[in-house]
Formats: structure tokens, C-alpha cells, sequence
């Protein structure tokens, strides 16, 4: 949904978004020694880390924008609400003790 809303955000700037997809950013390190029926801790923690990264681009976003265009800027600001939402909820997860079906 980012990725559509960046190019429709392109066209409007009187751009050409890319087509291509870009490199999936994955770390393949998961731990398989959790308690839990169906280990996510570091998939969390990855998460957790992408969501960060993001936020610092749309920041990087929001800084360029001002005087540029209030459509910009206005996008930036969305999309850093939306990500710090994220970023909260995968937080809670990573505090809540698994259950095991006691």
C-alpha cells in the first residue's frame, strides 16, 4: 500500500514511479528455541528494526518537504503516524508472555 501511494505520489510531483521491486530485505535469523508454540520473538524484533528504519526515512521526508509541497509533507506526516502506530504494537507483542494453553 506504501509503494502505491509513493507512486501515485511521483506522477503528481510529474515523475515516473519504478516498476521494479526491490530487494526484500530479510535476515533469516529466527530463533526455533522458544517456549512459545510458534517462535516470533525475532521475527518481532526484525520488524521492530524495519518499522525504525522507515520511520527515520519519513523523517528524512518530512525535514525536505516544508516549502516544497504541503502534499509532501502532509504524506511524510501519515506515514510517520502509521509506522509509529506499528512500531507500538509490535513493542506490546514483544512484552506479552506467550501462552501455552495452561
Amino acid at each position: 500500500m506504501h509503494a502505491r501511494r509513493a507512486g501515485e505520489l511521483v506522477t503528481l510531483l510529474k515523475g515516473h514511479p519504478s516498476l521494479a521491486i526491490g530487494p526484500l530485505l530479510e535476515t533469516h535469523q529466527h530463533d526455533d528455541n522458544s517456549v512459545c508454540a510458534v517462535p516470533v520473538g525475532d521475527i518481532l524484533r526484525e520488524s521492530l528494526a524495519h518499522e525504525n528504519e522507515a520511520l527515520k526515512a519519513y523523517y528524512q521526508l518530512l525535514e525536505l518537504a516544508p516549502g516544497k509541497s504541503v502534499v509532501l509533507e502532509e504524506y511524510a506526516r501519515g506515514l510517520i503516524m502509521e509506522e509509529e502506530l506499528h512500531a507500538d504494537v509490535i513493542r506490546k507483542m514483544l512484552k506479552q508472555p506467550c501462552t501455552t494453553g495452561k
